[in-house]
């Protein structure tokens, strides 16, 4: 049975770098010389092993076939809430915790064969996005709790970006099925208001910005 589930774990991360545009051979030989995916991707990228093009990923016709029919009945989009409530946050503060929500985000996604092939299609339609408010941090721990419960029947990836010095969550990050998330979001204001409005000023944002990240996949 451990053997099975290795080989399984091999054959899934084998396919993750493929996705990833790199070759079979590359993929085996990284696979073999590291113990997992993360040390893998290091070894290629150090070893200076360029992935290919994006118009050639390393997909085959088929998943990039049935991937563009699935998407255009269930399009996808990234969402990004702020916690416009939180009293310490500033402009700045707020788009390097959307940074930190982006790059986060990126590394659940990747860890998944479909939600890759998703990200990959929704990025070749422009890649919708949409930015929301709310009013507190524990709107925002809600939101996220409600969503995790759906992320794997409804291939979600959620990101929780957290103020470490206050304890309490600032962003959230969210991509999936366009669709299933305004079910959850809907509800929310656009953020299109002047920041200056309700950020503080930055005043010493280098040395207060702290974060912590939930992630759930």
């Amino acid at each position: 049975m451990q053997n099975a589930t290795a080989s399984n774990t091999t054959v899934d991360n084998l396919a993750v770098l493929i996705d990833m545009g790199f070759t079979e051979q590359q993929s085996r030989e990284a696979l073999n010389r590291v113990e997992n995916l993360e040390d893998a991707i290091g070894f290629l990228l150090n070893d200076q092993i360029q992935p290919s093009p994006p118009s050639s990923p390393g997909l085959s016709q088929v998943d990039t076939s049935d991937e563009e029919a699935s998407y255009g009945a269930k399009p996808r989009c990234m969402q990004f809430i702020i916690n416009t409530g939180h009293s310490h946050l500033s402009f700045s503060a707020c788009l390097l915790y959307i940074a930190q929500a982006s790059f986060d985000l990126y590394d659940q996604i990747i860890s998944g064969r479909s939600q890759l092939l998703s990200f990959k299609t929704w990025n070749n339609h422009d890649g919708f996005k949409q930015l929301f408010e709310c009013t507190s941090g524990n709107q925002l721990r809600e939101l996220n709790q409600q969503l995790e419960t759906e992320h794997q029947e409804n291939q979600m990836c959620t990101v929780l970006i957290n103020d470490s010095k206050y304890d309490e969550p600032v962003c959230l990050a969210v991509f999936g099925i366009t669709s299933y998330l305004q079910q959850y979001t809907s509800h929310l204001k656009r953020l299109k208001t002047c920041p200056t409005l309700f950020f503080i000023a930055d005043e010493n944002d280098d040395n207060e910005n702290n974060s912590e990240t939930t992630q759930q996949q």
